[in-house]
């Protein structure tokens, strides 16, 4: 039995009915609100559908985001978190990786558990650390859950006894409910957005009237909602609420506006309006949460809160299209393939998002379509993620594998240069250049084109593998001559022709540069060889007598431009052919007594490939007892008249010498061919000459010989000069061949063509220009030139090289009896020497596999211990002031890279400037050179008068980096030096001669000479440097996100959220501000489980002018997104010195030195850093930079240059004088046209920035 409540009690069941109902409303309508704090104004905005009563899936939105890079963390945790960083450890879930839209915005899907105590929230921040100092994008937002739906009746109500009504006139009949949807069939079943309206839902009490709150008793409206119902679902045959399967996102109740504002109504009701009318927007897609696997898509309407009125039930029947089509791979070919290498496209179809199994499970597309891979390899039978088969078994060549990926993904971090586009309609294509043998390639496996889901996806629909096979084997080389028997001895024309010489790595690619890990092709010789010559039995290279005229390296023509292969390459033809003409001659230079004529080949670059090794004889005839005489060759040219009356003229005050085989005649010079050949029916071919022509100025200032001039005919209207231009061979013009270019025969009896050229144009190249600093630009019409070629008629002079032995500067002849600065009578003096082993690095270098050089020594010089000895030829030691001069004799001369490398350091002295403190001295190619500090501090000892010193430090000057070409840098260690100043005497007992040479095999590689790094510039000493790297990357990188931390090497510490270097070295120009100060030490970042693994070491400062600097660093490892990086001299960071500029003043406690100081210079990220290490965008700050250190002070005084008039002399065949060491042969130019007021403007310059100083320094003060 029902009990009625009295009207008291049922008022005051009502009114708290009413109160909780309120309270709860208003507790809904705070904890909605996003919390402010974390919120700016006009910033970032995050709202969230509401979530299931149980929990499921929401939709977080965002706009405000501006954020290009690194994008935000997005994250659910309790609601009353700090932020999402100060929260971090609790934080529920996954965590979201998104990088906004364009526009600011961002849409994602999320999951949130069943409700708890106290609630949840979204949390917002900057990515990857980023937010630790730049909270703008920090949001946190509350989210809410659906009220639970009242259990369904199971009693009907007591009927009421209802009076018959009294007669009422006839109402017009309601309308019936109706509905309909702007699309109904062909859905896309991944998602698609439909409109619902309905019409004629108008209230029918009280079969409309919702049962329970909050609208019971009331008019309940309908409920309107996409799923997957069973055939009997409505609620008015009472079917069970199992029966209706509705997608809780696209579920909403239909109510007038007067109910949407009720307790628990917000973001879950829609507006009925008073007509009966609705409308809403819904996107619907297969596989919604709690997708039942049988039953009917549609929109449905039924009656809300309760009321089960048949009227309101409609069912309106939706349709998905078909299924995606299956993922298709195809190539263009697929079989016989060439196993060096081939080209094929690769095409893919079908490839369409299948959420959430194409979805990435780790940035940069976590939670978002991740496409797929497309890559050439070697697999197992078993590879697929789908069944964790494990990584190894994939074997990718990572020269051709792709993410395919859409457009909009591939500007995300990491993917530049990796990524393909992957169209809407899943389509891809990509070329490929498949080989066998790629790297890491496995011995077993099998070839194919394969596809994965990309970004740690495992959808199974995106595995396949497209299978490709290789053609058979390559062919057997071959080689084939025109005339192998039978030749003319002096001399006569083949041609050559190779087959078969295919790539077959590893065992043809090179061990050694320019090709060392390629394909390094093979090599064409003719040549008189022993009898086992193959290096492929490790013949010795003497075994291989090979005519260097006639020798070529046969290599692909992409190689042909590698540095060093100019002139003595071929191209070797993608099918393995090659063809080449030689004139074959008995005698040919340096042609053993003993072996075999014939052309040869063998594997260029150090490989040791038998397959290449072939031999073809050939044979010459009986000599002719009266061969015919041919025309010698000759080459008339006065370079420019210009240029020769400046060197005699009243300026350079010089002369010009000629000297080997060339004759100076009527303001021309004049050169005997040593060589080569002409074609007239090609027009091409190479004629040699021999002898040097060399001017001398400016006191030795100006010091440029040219030497062995060449002519290469290029075609029949054109022709280069090629001189050897104080040793370095340089293109150095162009000559016209078309209008006065005629070809004639010698005399009847003779078999050789000859070339004449008469009053023929010369044009200055860019190089010829250079290598004269300057003196003429480029297109510059030299003197016309006359030549022949025709036969030699001497042999080729050696390339001038600098005298191996120099003469030693004037000294001041040494007292007979030395003194020691006591005036006393002392004993007979030990006789002095010099021991140095210049760097055992450098020596190593030069005889290495690099440079293939030698070591000599000469000049009363030895050998022996790894250094080199010198005797005492003046100098004395003043024991009072502890200050002296040692004066030694000799020479050693480093010589490498085929002679392009040759540096002579002769009669070195040791100039004693303080107790602590000497310099070494010596001449470097005939000029005097500071070259090295010498540390003698508490080392010297003084015995019957003589000074030694043992195992003194020694350390690079500037001017000894700028002799050294950059090979080390000023302030760099050398081999420790010992000494003694006492009576004049030889060298120490050792070898003499070439003391330490390289062993090679085959023809040298030119390799490049070691890059200039050091500036010029005062000497840098005690230098420190203090940097925190970024604060919020450090902050970031220990936080529980990254889970990282940094370790530090040997040189680097870490105090106070600084990285500090002490110890650094280098050069500085304070006038000019420009400068490089180095440092020895590394720092190495690691997080996230080792994805992230990057080391930057060796810093250095490098001063660019008065208002940049950069920080250098090397740097290796991976980067924050996974990728390889090896790096060096990385610009990484721009230091701001225009807002924060050096400050200058004298060293503590000492005008002889100066302390320079940087002091929180602001930096930027530069486009290298972001390249090397990611995570920030370019121009993001970094933390500032302070550093110190200390400069000679009197390095600043400006240095006279002396110049003095020289006697003028241009004379033929005169002895070459000591040539100049200057690194820039023209230098003398400039001292020519300011050298009289170089000394005046010096003086300026140091008065002025002594004032400019001064004025900064009390500034900072």
């Amino acid at each position: 039995m029902i009990h009625a409540s009295p009207p008291a009690s049922r008022f005051r069941t009502l009114l708290a009915t009413v109160v909780v109902s309120l309270l709860v409303g208003g507790a809904s309508v705070v904890t909605a609100m996003p919390a402010l704090a974390d919120e700016p104004v006009g910033g970032p905005a995050v709202t969230v559908t509401e979530v299931p009563a149980g929990g499921g899936t929401v939709t977080v939105t965002g706009s405000g985001f501006a954020v290009p890079a690194p994008g935000i963390y997005l994250s659910l945790g309790p609601v009353g978190l700090a932020g999402f960083y100060a929260g971090s450890a609790s934080l529920i879930g996954e965590t979201a990786v998104i990088v906004p839209a364009a526009d600011g915005t961002f849409s994602q899907t999320m999951t949130v558990p069943a409700s708890q105590d106290g609630g949840y929230a979204f949390y917002t921040s900057r990515a990857h650390g980023a937010g630790l100092s730049d909270p703008s994008m920090n949001t946190a937002t509350t989210v809410t859950f659906a009220a639970a739906p009242d259990p369904e009746p199971t009693d009907e109500p007591t009927a009421e006894p209802t009076a018959e009504p009294t007669a009422e006139p006839t109402a017009a009949p309601a309308p019936v409910p109706t509905v309909s949807v702007t699309k109904s069939t062909g859905l896309n079943a991944a998602g698609e957005t439909i409109t619902v309206t309905g019409a004629g839902f108008v209230p029918s009490a009280p079969a409309t009237d919702g049962t329970r709150p909050p609208l019971q008793g009331a008019f309940a409206g309908t409920y309107v909602a996409f799923g997957k119902f069973a055939d009997v679902w409505q609620p008015s045959v009472e079917a069970d609420g199992a029966a209706r399967a509705t997608d809780a996102a696209n579920t909403k109740w239909a109510v007038p506006a007067e109910s949407m504002t009720l307790p628990g109504m917000a973001g879950r009701s829609i507006e009925l309006k008073a007509d009966g009318s609705f409308a809403i927007t819904m996107t619907v897609k297969k596989g919604f949460d709690k997708e039942p696997a049988t039953g009917n898509y549609g929109i449905y309407t039924y009656s809300g809160g309760g009321a089960k009125y048949a009227g309101f039930e409609t069912m309106t029947p939706i349709a998905f299209a078909a299924p995606a089509p299956v993922p298709t791979v195809s190539v263009t070919k697929s079989t016989g393939l060439n196993a060096a290498g081939e080209t094929i496209t690769v095409t893919g179809a079908g490839f369409v998002p299948s959420a959430p199994a194409t979805d990435g499970t780790r940035p940069p597309l976590q939670g978002a379509f991740a496409g797929t891979y497309v890559a050439f390899g070697k697999f197992a039978d078993v590879w697929q993620p789908s069944v964790e088969a494990d990584g190894a078994a994939r074997a990718t060549d990572a020269a051709n594998t792709k993410w395919a990926v859409p457009a909009e993904s591939m500007t995300l971090p990491g993917m530049a240069g990796r990524s393909i586009e992957l169209k809407a309609d899943g389509s891809f294509a990509i070329t490929m250049t498949v080989k066998k043998g790629f790297d890491k390639e496995p011995a077993t496996g099998n070839y194919g084109i394969y596809t994965y889901s990309g970004g740690g996806a495992k959808y199974a629909g995106f595995e396949t593998m497209t299978p490709i096979a290789f053609a058979a084997p390559a062919p057997v080389p071959t080689v084939s001559v025109t005339k192998s028997t039978g030749l003319n001895a002096a001399g006569e024309t083949i041609t050559v022709t190779g087959a078969g010489f295919v790539p077959s790595a590893p065992a043809t690619d090179g061990t050694r540069p320019p090709l060392q890990g390629a394909f390094a092709g093979t090599y064409v010789a003719f040549g008189k060889f022993a009898d086992v010559w193959q290096p492929s039995v490790e013949a010795d290279g003497a075994a291989r007598a090979t005519d260097a005229a006639n020798t070529k390296w046969a290599v692909p023509a992409e190689s042909m431009t590698l540095p060093g292969m100019a002139g003595r390459s071929i191209e070797l033809k993608a099918d393995g052919s090659f063809a080449i003409t030689m004139t074959v001659k008995k005698g040919f230079d340096k042609e053993p007594a003993t072996g075999n004529y014939g052309i040869y080949t063998y594997s260029g670059g150090g490989a040791k490939y038998a397959g290449f090794e072939t031999m073809t004889p050939i044979a010459f005839a009986a000599s002719d007892p009266n061969p015919p005489v041919a025309e010698t060759g000759s080459l008339n040219w006065g370079v420019s008249k210009s240029f020769r009356d400046y060197v005699t003229g009243p300026i350079a005050h010089g002369r010009i010498v000629v000297s080997g085989s060339a004759t100076a005649v009527n303001g021309s010079f004049s050169f005997a061919q040593s060589g080569g050949t002409f074609d007239p029916s090609t027009g091409t071919g190479a004629a040699l000459y021999s002898g040097t022509m060399r001017f001398i100025g400016h006191d030795g200032a100006l010091d440029l010989s040219f030497a062995n001039p060449m002519i290469r005919f290029d075609s029949a209207t054109k022709a280069t000069l090629i001189v050897f231009i104080n040793g370095v061979s340089v293109e150095y013009a162009t000559i016209d061949l078309t209008p006065k270019s005629q070809v004639l025969r010698a005399a009847a009896t003779a078999t050789t063509n000859v070339f004449r050229l008469e009053n023929a144009k010369v044009v200055l190249t860019a190089a010829g220009s250079a290598a004269m600093d300057g003196f003429y630009p480029a297109g510059t019409v030299l003197d016309s030139m006359d030549l022949t070629v025709g036969a030699p008629s001497v042999k080729p002079d050696p390339t001038p090289k600098p005298d191996p032995t120099p003469k030693p500067d004037p000294m001041p002849v040494p007292p007979t009896t030395p003194t020691t600065g006591n005036g006393g009578n002392q004993p007979q003096l030990q006789s002095g020497s010099l021991t140095w082993g210049v760097s055992s690095a450098f020596r190593n270098y030069i005889t290495g596999t690099i440079a293939h050089g030698s070591i000599s020594v000469s000049g009363g010089a030895t050998s022996g211990d790894e250094a080199y000895r010198f005797g005492q030829s003046g100098g004395s030691y003043n024991a009072a002031a502890q200050t002296g001069e040692g004066n030694y004799a000799g020479a050693v001369r480093f010589t490498g890279h085929g002679g392009v490398l040759d540096l002579t350091f002769a009669n070195p002295t040791v100039r004693i400037d303080s107790p602590a403190a000497a310099t070494l001295v010596v001449s470097v190619n005939g000029s005097r050179t500071d070259l090295g500090r010498v540390d003698i501090a508490g080392n010297g000892a003084l015995r019957d008068g003589a000074f030694t010193v043992t195992d003194a430090a020694v350390t690079v000057t500037a001017a000894g980096a700028t002799a050294f070409n950059g090979f080390y840098s000023a302030g760099a260690a050398l081999s420790p030096l010992s000494f003694t100043i006492g009576a004049n005497g030889a060298a120490p007992a050792g070898s003499t001669g070439t003391v330490s040479t390289a062993s090679f095999v085959g023809p040298k590689p030119a390799v490049e000479q070691p890059a200039v790094s050091a500036a010029a510039g005062c000497t840098v000493s005690a230098a420190t440097l203090d940097w925190g790297f970024k604060e919020g990357f450090r902050s970031y990188l220990t936080s529980a996100i990254a889970n990282g931390d940094w370790e530090l090497g040997a040189g680097t510490t870490y105090a106070n959220g600084a990285f500090s270097w002490t110890g650094g070295t280098g050069t500085y120009d304070a006038q000019a501000e420009t400068g490089l100060v180095s440092f020895v030490g590394d720092i190495r970042f690691t997080g996230h489980e080792g994805i992230l693994d990057t080391k930057i070491a060796n810093p250095r400062i490098e001063f660019v002018d008065a208002a940049t600097a950069y920080l250098v660093f090397d740097v290796t490892g991976n980067t924050q997104m996974g990728e390889a990086v090896n790096a060096a001299d990385v610009r990484f960071v721009q230091l701001d010195l225009a807002a924060a500029p050096p400050m200058i003043a004298d060293g503590a406690g000492t005008e002889s030195t100066q302390t320079v100081t940087l002091t929180a210079v602001p930096t930027t990220l530069t486009d290298a850093g972001v390249a090397a290490f990611g995570t920030y965008p370019a121009g993001e700050e970094f933390d500032p930079v302070s550093a110190t250190f200390e400069l000679d002070s009197a390095c600043a005084q400006a240095l006279a240059v002396p110049t003095s008039d020289m006697q003028v002399e241009a004379k033929a065949g005169t002895t070459a004088v000591d040539p100049a060491s200057s690194t820039s042969p023209m230098s003398w130019i400039l001292w020519a046209v300011i050298g009289v007021l170089l000394a005046v403007v010096l003086v300026l310059l140091v008065l002025l920035r002594r004032r400019a100083v001064a004025s900064r320094a009390v500034a900072s003060n």
